[in-house]
């Protein structure tokens, strides 16, 4: 534009200079043409430059990266007796505690989170997400499982199933649990897992004195026991 205007400037005095009068001697060494591609070289030699400081990049490039990360699953008991408080403030939030622990220090590692009391259910499958792992420890209560009782057998086989074949070193399951199993499915899970090869890491959560189980109201208080 300033190439456009200037042009115009200097068309302008010349015509105030010589008049309309052509040829002339004044304009003897003017070459026609010469401004346009002079100010079309010096916009060609701008975009350039524009084009050369934005660092145009195209194609793609496939890296492969190697991944030292494992497969963990956390099966936690949500039965009713974790809320016993033998362990300050309850059995639940001491596992929850060393669960988030455990949690932060997986990083590059697939993490999964498994509860169980009467049955066992995934409440978060495998995933690089720790937010999302983080968030599901947060909310457990005794409460995440509908159906009452232990079955610590359901829990460690469904903990088994999310994790994939191959691997097993690189697999783990993490149990926190006060080591009730109501219904005695505990030693046959455990000797499928044996057999699969996949390890199991047992937690356990309690005084050997135990305590009685509260009822709890909305608020999480102690109103009765069971």
């Amino acid at each position: 534009l300033l190439e456009w205007m200037a042009a115009r400037r200097r068309e302008h005095a010349l015509r105030t200079l010589v008049g309309a009068r052509a040829p002339h001697g004044l304009l003897e060494q003017r070459i026609a043409g010469e401004w346009r591609a002079g100010t079309t070289l010096r916009a060609l030699a701008l975009a350039a430059l524009a084009l050369g400081a934005a660092g145009p990049e195209w194609g793609h490039e496939l890296v492969r990266r190697s991944a030292s990360g494992s497969d963990v699953v956390f099966a936690i008991d949500v039965s009713a007796s974790m809320d016993v408080r033998d362990v300050a403030p309850a059995r639940l939030d001491e596992a929850r505690r060393e669960a988030l622990a455990v949690l932060e220090r997986l990083g590059g590692s697939r993490v999964g989170v498994v509860v169980f009391a009467g049955d066992a259910v995934r409440l978060c499958p495998l995933t690089l997400d720790r937010g999302a792992v983080r968030l599901v420890l947060e909310s457990l209560s005794s409460g995440s499982v509908s159906t009452p009782g232990t079955d610590l057998g359901r829990g460690l086989d469904a903990a088994a199933k999310m994790l994939p074949g191959g691997r097993r070193s690189e697999q783990a399951i993490v149990v926190w649990t006060d080591g009730e199993d109501l219904e005695d499915g505990a030693k046959g899970a455990a000797e499928r897992l044996v057999t699969s090869g996949q390890r199991v890491f047992a937690v356990g959560v309690g005084t050997p004195a135990g305590d009685v189980v509260p009822v709890l109201d909305e608020q999480g208080r102690a109103v009765d026991v069971k």
